[in-house]
């Protein structure tokens, strides 16, 4: 009879090869590494900002605060929607001159007018304290 080198512990054995770590397999091909892409199989896509099960490419509402990221100043900001005076502070934080007239928010409020719309500036009426 002769060994054909396929028993244990034979010269001809093929060793396991090493197993891939997590941090270095990319399952998908999308150049993001399996333990951090929430969809590794799915070469499309690898966040989902708002943990909805819709990842950030296919998601139109990527902050899920029901303004369309289209139309959302900071769409990954559930907070923030607008920024009326442009200076990438939204509304809620910025709330001295909204609309960067001079004015401040709270003078326009008290004067009637609307803090967001800048050709509007209600009367200001100073009454001087004697």
């Amino acid at each position: 009879m002769v060994a054909c080198g396929r028993g244990r512990g034979g010269s001809n054995s093929t060793p396991e090869p090493e197993p891939v770590p997590l941090s270095e397999l990319d399952s998908d091909n999308d150049s993001v590494t399996d333990d951090v892409d929430v969809f590794p199989n799915d070469a499309t896509e690898s966040v989902d900002f708002d943990k909805d099960g819709i990842g950030d490419n296919a998601d139109t509402d990527d902050d899920n605060d029901n303004y369309p990221d289209s139309s959302d100043a900071f769409p990954l900001n559930p907070d923030e929607q607008f920024d009326s005076d442009e200076d990438r502070i939204g509304n809620n934080e910025d709330p001295d001159d909204d609309n960067n007239d001079g004015y401040s928010d709270e003078l326009e409020i008290l004067a009637g007018s609307d803090p967001l719309i800048d050709s509007e500036v209600g009367e200001l009426v100073f009454i001087a304290e004697e």
